[in-house]
């Protein structure tokens, strides 16, 4: 099982913030941005398999 303590050390201090941000957001807001990730990992992936 991974503690707290164990994602702080995985994550760096920024995303912990943003993340943190993010749970303070009502659900409608959350989902844009969790849209707007999604996007950008998969164009990410998408370039990186024809790289």
């Amino acid at each position: 099982m991974v503690s707290d303590s164990d994602r702080e050390d995985i994550l760096d201090n920024d995303a912990i913030k943003r993340i943190k941000a993010i749970q303070e957001l009502p659900v409608s807001e959350k989902d844009k941005i969790y849209s707007v990730i999604d996007a950008v990992i998969r164009n990410y992936r998408t370039k990186k398999a024809y790289a």
